[in-house]
């Protein structure tokens, strides 16, 4: 198989031999314009034929240029002057019998001169065999040679460079050592002369089209600043009118626990226990219900254990007063050595002021009972706290997981993005359990908001471009460098999200880089300095050339490379 690749006037011998190691075929025919670069240059040949060997591929040149028709023919590459005509040869011409022949370097090696000279020649050679020559439409008769050149052929193989000789059953005849006469010397003076000026116009070419330049202009900028809201809104359409982009959730089901200490503490000591006198000095009776509070003296409360009513105060036969009184057990409020007190007066805060200074309580003997015992639990706040802190873990991983699914190079994730759902949680032991410590299981749906790196900075830049003058731009890939997004909120239910963009840019004068590298080319590096930092828009410029010897701009623009940066 083979495969036909058409180049430009203009192609470099790199972008050629690229071409070539991207061809899978092992035969590639190069279809060349007229006075194309890579034709200029045997150098640029050689090369192309070395590269070929070494890729293992068989290269052929179509050209109508008889002079690269003729470079390329000299180093050995298959040349055509049509490709519709291929294999057609251009100077047809008998192919030449074929004969076994031999190297005769190692025989001469072993055979000295003087025994040469002692052999005498055969009087008749027999006859060797001849091959008859092959069909015209073989290819082994395709004359490479470019047409309109005259090639005057070799008078016998030695000259040709073949390095053989011919070998048929007659006795090899030694051959004579001879001196250079003055034709011989005439010859090689052209030759030398030849490959000068060949090495000269080789080094010409090299001069002007080897070269490169770096050019770093520094443009002038002005500092944009302005905050934007975005909405990112799940199955939306870009809206650049409302600020509206489209959204892309991913979901991803996480599962996780996790070993927290407790933190709550519960008191369970016995409650200091006693009896109490409810004493009524009123005309009526005083109920009281069961766990009636009894505050004594210095504040401890005190409920009784059940209900009472306290029977009212009556005049004795001698006509004297009588208060009513009743006993009741009470019981401490709470545990707690504390409430272990003495005899003691004691009011009911659930009577009426004017009633509680006439139905009150006295206790004859001390309270008893009371201690205190501390222990740890499972609070509600240690619950709330493992599941913020898992619900975190798990949105981390989450977010991770949903990413490798995303286009790193096309997508962005931003700051606060991801959320969870909680599906479910459950503490073990419970809420209340006495326990050093806990495990708290949770399932949730983490939720990941994507938006197209497209959507979102086209948005932005569409934006400043309608706030900035028609000669200003902002500079390419700044944009990205110097926006600071941050999610102002997020709706995972409804896949809504609301970001605040703030955009610290520089703004350029746009500058035509076609222009500037016409307008530069085949100048001295002082020169094009010059004419760049004329302009009012630059603030400095500065060109490196190479190879070492260049000492101009190129003069094709393609060897010119031009980096913009900027000065606030």
């Amino acid at each position: 198989m083979e495969k036909v690749i058409y180049l430009e006037p203009d192609d470099e011998i790199t972008g050629v031999i690229d071409k070539i190691k991207k061809v899978n075929q092992d035969r590639v025919i190069l279809v060349v314009p007229k006075a194309a670069t890579i034709l200029q240059s045997i150098v640029n040949l050689k090369i192309l034929k070395q590269q070929a060997v070494r890729l293992g591929k068989a290269i052929s040149i179509v050209t109508s240029d008889e002079i690269g028709r003729n470079l390329a023919s000299q180093i050995g590459l298959t040349v055509y002057r049509d490709l519709a005509k291929r294999p057609i040869p251009e100077e047809e011409k008998p192919t030449p019998p074929q004969e076994q022949t031999r190297d005769l370097e190692s025989g001469a090696a072993a055979t000295t001169a003087g025994e040469l000279e002692k052999k005498e020649p055969p009087k008749a050679q027999e006859e060797t065999k001849e091959i008859p020559p092959e069909p015209e439409t073989s290819k082994r008769m395709i004359d490479i040679r470019p047409s309109g050149v005259k090639f005057t052929p070799y008078k016998d193989g030695k000259r040709a460079g073949l390095g053989l000789e011919k070998i048929s059953k007659s006795p090899i005849r030694p051959t004579k050592k001879t001196s250079f006469d003055g034709g011989s010397l005439k010859k090689l003076k052209i030759v030398a002369i030849i490959l000068l000026i060949v090495a000269i116009l080789e080094g010409v070419l090299a001069y002007f089209y080897l070269p490169r330049a770096n050019v770093n202009v520094v443009l002038k900028a002005e500092k944009l600043d302005k905050t934007y809201e975005i909405t990112a809104q799940k199955d939306a359409t870009l809206n650049e009118e409302t600020n509206i982009i489209p959204a892309q959730i991913v979901s991803i089901e996480k599962e996780g626990n996790k070993d927290l200490s407790t933190t709550g503490t519960k008191d369970v000591g016995e409650k200091a226990k006693g009896t109490i006198t409810v004493i009524n000095e009123t005309g009526a009776d005083q109920p009281l219900v069961a766990t009636t509070r009894f505050v004594s003296s210095n504040g401890l409360v005190f409920r009784s254990t059940s209900s009472v009513t306290v029977p009212k105060a009556y005049l004795d036969p001698g006509g004297n007063k009588v208060n009513g009184s009743i006993n009741v057990s009470v019981v401490a409020d709470t545990s707690g050595g504390a409430y272990n007190i003495g005899p003691s007066n004691f009011t009911i805060p659930g009577l009426s002021a004017a009633i509680q200074s006439k139905v009150y309580g006295r206790s004859g003997a001390a309270m008893s009972g009371g201690s205190s015992r501390k222990i740890k639990i499972v609070s509600e706040a240690d619950v709330q706290k493992a599941q913020t802190e898992l619900l975190n873990e798990l949105i981390t991983l989450g977010k991770e997981e949903a990413l490798s699914k995303t286009n790193k190079y096309e997508d962005i994730t931003l700051e606060g993005s991801a959320g969870g759902i909680v599906v479910s949680g459950l503490a073990t032991p419970a809420v209340g359990a006495e326990a050093e410590t806990f495990k708290y299981n949770l399932k949730a749906t983490i939720n990941v908001t994507t938006v197209k790196k497209s959507d979102y900075y086209g948005l932005l830049t569409s934006k400043i471009n309608k706030e900035i003058p028609n000669d200003k731009e902002l500079l390419q890939g700044e944009l990205e460098k110097t926006t600071e997004s941050k999610v102002v909120s997020i709706d995972m239910a409804n896949g809504k999200m609301v970001v605040s963009s703030h955009v610290v840019a520089p703004i350029v004068a746009k500058m035509d880089l076609n222009v500037m590298k016409n307008n530069i080319k085949g100048k001295s590096v002082n020169n094009a300095i010059s004419y760049l930092k004329a302009f009012d828009e630059v603030y400095d410029a500065q060109i490196s050339l190479w190879p070492f010897f260049a000492r101009k701009v190129p003069i094709t623009q393609k060897r010119i490379y031009i980096n913009i940066s900027y000065h606030l």
